[in-house]
């Protein structure tokens, strides 16, 4: 549904057409609201997320008021794609993962965009919710979520969890920091046969996020995580990473980063392998310098 679209001169407005001639999808995607300009798209789904339909995604071409992490905010430049929409999950146990699902999906979807030149790109996931390119910030994903009451969904479970997620993806957007086509335009020593650099569009970014994450999504309810863990962490920025911890006698420790725990937090191991799970803090603007630190006992799962 298109929500007073006037083009400004730029080409810039996001076409429809395009976006559906590449859908794929059964559900997600398919409710497509669009508005030139809105205050936030994550702002106006979470709002009524239990009364929109399952798969809606709203997006827009400018956010006059766009929504980071607590109370942070996104910049929205002409070229960035930014977009909210619902997702279902069936099991508080598989909430955590929905925003690492979605990098996940974002990285496939530029992979596959790009004939897979994606694999040599530097783009990366910085935990938990950051797409870095260049060593710089090209994305964000904020996942915000409701119980479902079991009168009002189709599954038995009536401990469902609605989810506004919303992304913002500096495509186009050279500005404030990079955007995926400036790194593309930079890696055409990777391309064959003298081919063009390859510019990717918001509306085939989108078509395609949602053509990958419908089936991850089923993936994850139905199995959980194990079978994306490992893409997860070869695609993301801290393995091995050194972080500085304050243990309970108050004194500074050094570990370092491995991979995550059950609770999809950090896990961390010291020099003497003692185990540690690492979770932000709730306040600092870098998660790696307001970590809390829960020391794991020999012998638990994580």
């Amino acid at each position: 549904m298109n929500n007073n679209n006037d083009d400004d001169g730029e080409g810039l407005n996001f076409s429809e057409d395009n976006y559906f001639s590449n859908l794929k999808t059964d559900i997600y995607g398919r409710n497509l609201l669009y508005h030139p300009v809105i205050l936030s798209t994550q702002a106006l789904l979470h709002k009524d997320l239990l009364n929109f339909e399952n798969g809606t995604c709203i997006v827009a071409d400018k956010q006059t008021s766009g929504k980071g992490r607590t109370t942070n905010k996104w910049s929205s430049p002409k070229g960035c794609l930014m977009f909210s929409f619902k997702c279902i999950v069936s099991s508080g146990r598989t909430l955590p993962y929905v925003q690492y699902l979605i990098s996940i999906a974002i990285l496939k979807t530029i992979s596959s965009l790009t004939k897979n030149i994606y694999s040599r790109l530097p783009i990366a996931i910085k935990w938990p919710n950051d797409l870095y390119g260049m060593n710089q910030k090209i994305g964000g994903v904020l996942c915000q979520s409701e119980m479902m009451l079991e009168s009002s969904i189709s599954y038995s479970n009536s401990t469902s969890y609605a989810i506004a997620a919303g992304i913002g993806l500096n495509v186009s957007n050279s500005e404030p920091t990079t955007c995926i086509n400036d790194i593309l335009e930079t890696k055409t020593d990777l391309l064959l046969n003298n081919n063009d650099p390859i510019k990717l569009s918001r509306e085939d970014i989108l078509s395609s996020f949602f053509n990958h994450f419908e089936p991850m999504l089923e993936q994850l309810d139905s199995e959980g995580f194990s079978s994306f863990y490992d893409y997860y962490i070869d695609n993301w920025l801290h393995t091995n990473q050194e972080v500085l911890i304050k243990e309970e006698n108050g004194m500074n420790s050094k570990v370092w980063v491995t991979g995550l725990t059950n609770n999809g937090y950090l896990l961390a191991v010291d020099r003497d392998k003692n185990r540690y799970e690492l979770h932000p803090d709730g306040n600092s603007f870098d998660f790696f310098n307001g970590l809390i630190s829960k020391k794991i006992s020999p012998g638990s799962k994580v």
